[in-house]
C-alpha cells in the first residue's frame, strides 16, 4: 500500500502568491497609464480656447505650428517614444501560418509563460531530495496551473473587470 501524498511545502504557496502579485502589478500599471492617458486627454480637452464658428470657415488652409529653433523639443519626446512603441506593437505583425500575431501579443505571452516556469522550477537547488522527484514537480505545477483558473474565467467574460481597469475590450484582452 502506498503513502498518502505529502502535503505541499510552504514555498509552493509563496510561489502562487508571486504569480498573482506578479500579474496585479502588471495589471495596476497598465490601469495606470490607461487613466492617466485619460485624464490628460480630458484636461487638455478643458484647455483648448473654444473658437468662434465664423472664424473657422473663413481659414480655408491648415497651418502647421513652427517648430523650435533646432526641429526639435524636448517636451514632445515622450509622446514620441509612446507613437515608436505602439507602432511597433500594435502595427507590426507576425506570421505563424495562416494567423497574423501583433507584436505585443507574442511578446506577453511569452514573458507570461516565462514567469510560471520560472516560478515553478525556482529554487531547485534548495530542495534536496525533491530535486529529481517527478511526482513533486508536476505537483507543484499542477498546483500553480489550477492557480490561474480565475484569471481564465475572468478574462473569459464579456463585462469583466480587467476590460474597465484596462480599457481593453474583452476580445483583446
Amino acid at each position: 500500500m502506498s503513502s498518502p501524498p505529502p502535503s505541499p511545502p510552504s514555498h509552493t504557496f509563496s510561489t502562487i502568491a508571486e504569480a498573482w502579485i506578479s500579474l496585479s502589478a502588471f495589471f495596476v500599471v497598465v490601469g495606470i497609464s490607461q487613466w492617466s492617458s485619460v485624464l490628460y486627454s480630458k484636461v487638455v480637452k478643458q484647455r483648448r480656447p473654444l473658437r468662434d464658428p465664423d472664424e473657422e470657415s473663413t481659414h480655408t488652409s491648415i497651418t502647421r505650428p513652427r517648430a523650435s529653433s533646432g526641429g526639435w523639443s524636448l517636451a514632445r519626446l515622450p509622446l514620441a517614444a509612446v507613437n515608436v512603441f505602439r507602432v511597433v506593437a500594435f502595427r507590426w505583425t507576425l506570421e505563424f501560418g495562416t494567423y497574423d500575431l501583433r507584436v505585443v501579443d507574442v511578446f506577453l505571452t511569452l514573458a507570461y509563460i516565462a514567469l510560471l516556469f520560472g516560478l515553478t522550477f525556482e529554487g531547485v537547488a534548495e530542495f534536496g531530495v525533491t530535486r529529481f522527484n517527478l511526482r513533486y514537480w508536476s505537483g507543484r505545477a499542477g498546483r500553480l496551473a489550477a492557480s490561474q483558473l480565475p484569471l481564465v474565467t475572468v478574462l473569459g467574460t464579456k463585462h469583466n473587470v480587467l476590460s474597465f481597469i484596462t480599457g481593453i475590450g474583452y476580445e483583446k484582452v
